[in-house]
């Protein structure tokens, strides 16, 4: 405890300095005993803290107790609803209570005394911005705090500019629909779609940047060694060659556990490949479809659709006609099936049929104006 606490309030500014510095310099030649144990002057030091918290490979005993602690809590929860449903008698249910407690009490003790430090193990790969599990990850000599303010402030920035762009620009548009996608005219379709192109896209942009702060935050923090998320996707002449750089974490997955037992299986690898991207697809879809209680399939349809284009249309635009073919891909494509996911459930909303049932509001963000072209709508 003694050495670890040393370490903790040690003033060299990086492993590498006191290593160095105890190697080189006698214990006879350091300092004067009262000077070492009795420093002076500014003492604090946050990055000293994060290094004691991720050293050792992570041996966070406590974390790990808390995280068990679930399984207590969770017997505890079923002993309750089986004496809610008479399954249990109060007694017997009493008697399984306390020995749950008792347990719950001995448990931290005997893992402390038989093992002091417990690697968190998994639960460091659920953190760390990986989905391929491994036992050892390559690590970052320290964490760098200057990196971990500077991404930190990048998503302070990009979330607030993100809500601007969907109260001011989004927002307004689906207060003006009185319908759902799917029960709208065509042209009334496809002129709020037109409307919703920019501000979804520019959307799609900032949650690409979002997500390139919070996995360069977590890597920090956790001195996560591999930094490749994503390649140069912008200047992808082909869809295929953009799905292979966009997001690298989960193209090593799909290769890793999906591509590679397809081929091992038999399958050949370019049906393999296209049951990966369906697979790839039908996850999206479902990402956003159950949180928002309604699959529509446009997801998943807008990217098969965009697989038929790289397919027959691929061939046909190179260089940078290939690249500007990508660029409309990702303009009319997922962002934009995204947003009407998004419309239909602010149109199922109570917040909206409040504002449609006050047409007298002076607001301009709460009026019960209809885009030019709602004459079109047929009553359902």
């Amino acid at each position: 405890m003694r050495k670890r606490f040393s370490s903790v309030c040690s003033s060299s500014s990086t492993e590498e300095d006191s290593a160095s510095l105890y190697d080189t310099v006698p214990i006879s030649a350091a300092d004067p005993p009262d000077e070492q144990e009795h420093p002076h002057g500014y003492l604090i030091d946050v990055k000293k803290v994060l290094e004691h918290l991720i050293e050792d490979n992570c041996n966070w005993p406590s974390v790990n107790l808390i995280l068990a602690a679930n399984m207590f809590a969770v017997t505890a929860l079923l002993l309750e609803r089986s004496q809610e449903k008479g399954v249990l008698s109060p007694v017997n249910a009493r008697r399984l209570h306390l020995t749950n407690l008792g347990f719950l009490l001995l448990f931290p003790a005997a893992v402390i005394v038989h093992e002091p430090t417990i690697s968190t193990g998994l639960y460091y790969f659920l953190l760390a911005p990986t989905l391929c599990y491994q036992r050892d990850f390559p690590r970052t000599p320290k964490v760098r705090v200057n990196k971990l303010l500077h991404r930190l402030l990048e998503m302070v920035i990009v979330v607030q500019i993100m809500v601007a762009i969907v109260q001011q620009w989004i927002e307004p548009i689906f207060q003006r629909s009185e319908y759902s996608f799917s029960t709208m005219d065509i042209t009334m379709r496809v002129e709020h779609l037109v409307g919703l192109a920019a501000p979804a896209h520019f959307l799609w942009l900032l949650f690409f940047f979002l997500s390139h702060s919070y996995l360069n935050f977590c890597a920090e923090l956790l001195r996560f060694g591999d930094r490749h998320f994503y390649g140069d996707w912008w200047n992808a002449t082909t869809l295929i060659a953009f799905w292979k750089n966009w997001s690298i974490p989960c193209q090593r997955w799909c290769h890793r556990h999906v591509y590679t037992r397809l081929v091992e299986h038999n399958v050949p690898p370019s049906q393999a490949e296209l049951l990966v991207f369906l697979m790839s697809a039908a996850l999206c879809e479902c990402m956003i479809a159950l949180p928002l209680h309604s699959c529509r399939l446009w997801i998943f349809f807008m990217m098969v659709a965009e697989l038929l284009v790289a397919v027959f249309l691929g061939n046909h635009f190179e260089g940078n006609y290939g690249n500007g073919l990508v660029w409309l891909c990702l303009l009319l494509g997922p962002p934009l099936a995204v947003t009407t996911y998004f419309h239909d459930h602010y149109i199922s909303s109570p917040h909206h049929h409040h504002h449609h049932h006050h047409p007298s509001s002076s607001s301009p963000l709460t009026s019960d104006r209809r885009l030019p072209g709602s004459v079109f709508l047929k009553p359902h």
